[in-house]
């Protein structure tokens, strides 16, 4: 029995030599924090026991998984309190860190250890609103932020803007929340895009999702033409007949964004929407005069902003009949309605002469065709057309005749058999 006991007193002593040999580490209980999780610079407290005195022990914080002799130096424990309580603010960046304890002025002396993380606060219920939730193109937008802590302001927390479904790194900047006013309401214009868009709130300067406080959404849609907002003084006309459009409804943000009038055959796609006018161009009254000559049935279509590619786009739109006349005309020496566009073109271009300009009811001459085809020959060529030497005609002088010949495009048969220019 007393070699049993020899023995195990001698195991013992070895035992506690090589304990007191080994590197002193600090016990959960001896390094303890008052919480481990903290938002943007949140101030907290750690108590910490058992570290020896004047020894240049200090206290630090560092992220997790870097070197010792990279810790940040904060405290020396010397200088806590008599509760050996330590306060420190989180650091502003998203992560998890280490307070450090050192036994030791030196970074290698090691006494303990404890972890805590540092995250973004999320927005609760209320702490984000927006007082519409559709609006119209460029109309103002406002909306109240609350929630985040002063450490968030301080670290640079900002709003933006993005439309739904893009990445948070795209997101617009918008404001500094720190520069709300007091009741912590941001206004803005509207984007000039029709879509469903979010106000972003981060808790930082940074960008990633983690930065991420919270969002709301909103839609940014077209107005819609009510009862009465696009009127026609007649929904059937005659070609070349004049018809007034007047167009009510709209808002000074679509006005701007380029509303437009435009028409196109019943039926066609809103691509082919051929544009007319822009509605900023209409008269003080909000009318327009339009005169359709093309017989056939269309739709005048009203959009809220240059963009066309969907029905969203579009303010309202109304049909309109262009028929032919089938009356006999009051007056047989007009020209047919049909024909007044071309006529007054060819006007403007200077290719036509007075003689032509009248009763348009009795047949073309011969000498006023020629007259017609040497103006667009000299128009076409850029050349004054050159008469000839000897005038074979007997029936008519008319230099124009004489150049029509030299050109060729008249010609003369005989004289036995006398072809009059001028019947």
């Amino acid at each position: 029995m007393k070699k049993r006991v020899v023995s195990l007193l001698i195991a013992s002593c070895f035992l506690l030599t090589l304990c007191l040999n080994l590197p002193v580490y600090a016990s959960m209980n001896t390094i303890i924090l008052s919480k481990t999780e903290f938002l943007i610079n949140e101030p907290g407290e750690v108590t910490i026991h058992g570290v020896p005195k004047d020894m240049g022990a200090w206290v630090g914080i560092a992220k997790e998984g870097t070197r010792l002799e990279n810790t940040e130096y904060r405290e020396c424990i010397d200088c806590l309190p008599a509760n050996n309580v330590w306060k420190f603010t989180a650091p502003w960046e998203f992560g998890t860190y280490e307070i450090r304890v050192f036994s030791t002025g030196s970074s290698e002396e090691l006494y303990g250890k404890v972890k805590f993380t540092v995250g973004p606060s999320k927005a609760q219920a209320g702490d984000l609103h927006i007082f519409k939730a559709e609006v119209k193109l460029n109309e103002k937008v406002s909306v109240t932020i609350n929630g985040l802590t002063k450490g968030e302001l301080d670290a640079g927390a900002w709003a933006g803007i993005a439309k739904t479904g893009t990445k948070v790194e795209n997101t617009e900047w918008g404001t500094s929340i720190q520069e709300l006013p007091a009741d912590n309401t941001w206004t803005f214009a509207a984007p000039w895009e029709f879509g469903k868009y979010e106000v972003r709130v981060f808790s930082n300067s940074g960008t990633q999702e983690q930065d991420l406080f919270g969002k709301v959404e909103f839609s940014v849609v077209s107005s819609k033409a009510r009862e009465g907002d696009i009127k026609l003084s007649k929904t059937t006309v005659q070609s070349n007949e004049k018809v007034t459009v007047t167009v009510n409804g709209l808002t000074k943000g679509e006005l701007d964004a380029g509303a437009w009038i435009g028409w196109s055959k019943v039926g066609s796609k809103l691509e082919n929407t051929d544009y007319l006018m822009s509605i900023n161009q209409f008269s003080a009254q909000n009318t327009w005069e339009l005169t359709p000559y093309e017989v056939g049935t269309y739709e005048l279509r009203i959009f809220c902003a240059s963009n066309v590619s969907n029905e969203y786009a579009m303010f309202g739109k109304t049909t309109l009949t262009v028929a032919n006349s089938t009356a006999t005309p009051t007056n047989p020496s007009a020209p047919s309605n049909w024909a007044i566009p071309e006529i007054e073109k060819a006007k403007s271009e200077n290719l036509v002469t007075d003689k032509v300009m009248v009763d348009f009811g009795k047949d073309l001459t011969r000498e006023e065709f020629c007259e017609l085809a040497v103006k667009l020959y000299e128009r076409l060529s850029g050349e004054t057309a050159q008469t000839v030497a000897v005038n074979p005609f007997k029936d008519t002088q008319n230099p124009e005749v004489l150049k029509a010949f030299h050109l060729g495009i008249y010609h003369f048969t005989s004289f036995e058999k006398p072809n009059p220019l001028i019947p």
